[in-house]
């Protein structure tokens, strides 16, 4: 009769063991499809990671990478846009965020950049070009430390309040002419529309 009860007593512990390992949590969690265990609390270690930005927006253009200067803003650009449309009657393409030198000082940045490119027909003198530029910048001073000039082009700068604008008209010939090597480029004979003009407006501010 003893043995028999002590068997009884040890089947009945061991059904108890096993409804309690059945029921207690587990001590880890499985690993998930990478094979890593999830860490209550924290992410899952196998979370993919966002796409990397391109290069020209990791660094926001007009930021201070690269010197002090920024570009003016869109709005200010637009207006220069629209002052040198009417003093040479030509369009432009704006481009924002684009390298910027002050070549008297040497520093640098980005800034806020008008183009055109015409030719001789609608352009004399790069010099009449430039001053008439100046002259529709309402509001701008010019600076004669940044006055520079040649046969083949002229240069100035303009400033308000922490402004700087680089101003340059410049021409070279088209490919299909031969100029001879022992002379100035200015006794080169070629028609007007063989002038080949770039009018290029910079203008950043600190």
């Amino acid at each position: 009769m003893k043995t028999g009860n002590r068997s009884i007593q040890i089947s009945s512990i061991l059904i108890v063991l096993f409804l309690l390992s059945a029921c207690a949590p587990a001590a880890a969690s499985a690993p998930d499809a990478a094979g890593a265990a999830n860490v209550p609390g924290e992410e899952p270690t196998n979370t993919p990671l966002p796409d990397l930005p391109p290069l020209e927006t990791a660094v926001p253009l007009g930021s201070s990478f690269g010197g002090d200067y920024q570009p003016v803003s869109a709005e200010v650009c637009e207006i220069l846009d629209e002052a040198a449309s009417r003093s040479l009657g030509l369009a432009y393409t704006m481009e924002e965020g684009m390298p910027f030198i002050d070549y008297v000082t040497g520093e640098t940045g980005w800034s806020c950049t008008l183009i055109s490119e015409t030719n001789g027909t609608f352009i004399s003198d790069p010099n009449d070009a430039l001053a008439k530029l100046v002259a529709g910048f309402v509001g701008w001073e010019e600076q004669i430390a940044y006055a520079a000039g040649g046969p083949t082009g002229a240069a100035t700068a303009m400033t308000r309040d922490s402004g700087l604008m680089l101003i340059s008209v410049n021409w070279e010939p088209s490919a299909d002419i031969s100029c001879p090597a022992d002379q100035p480029i200015s006794e080169c004979p070629m028609a007007p529309e063989k002038k080949l003009y770039t009018v290029k407006i910079e203008a950043a501010q600190k």
